[in-house]
């Protein structure tokens, strides 16, 4: 069934200020094979956060399925609203 509700999931394996260690873990991804992985950047009290995260996932259980699938046990599963321009 299709999620309608304007909202998916993304699984975050990473939040560090060491662009280092976010590279390592996108590459690691990447290397898993998993091309939907990326890098955001977030500014918090003065300093640069970069989240690793991957995939567009329907719910939260497709998410955590594909976290334990990719030997993400303990990460953070993201929600994201979004709006449709449909009228």
């Amino acid at each position: 069934m299709k999620n309608t509700s304007g909202e998916e999931y993304s699984v975050q394996v990473l939040s560090s200020i060491s662009k280092q260690e976010a590279d390592k873990a996108l590459k690691s991804l990447q290397l898993k094979g998993i091309s939907s992985a990326s890098i955001s950047k977030k500014a918090l009290n003065g300093k640069t956060w970069y989240r690793v995260r991957f995939g567009s996932f329907e719910d939260r259980k497709q998410a955590q399925g594909a976290a334990k699938k990719a030997g993400y046990s303990n990460s953070w599963i993201d929600r994201v609203k979004w709006v449709s321009n449909v009228i």
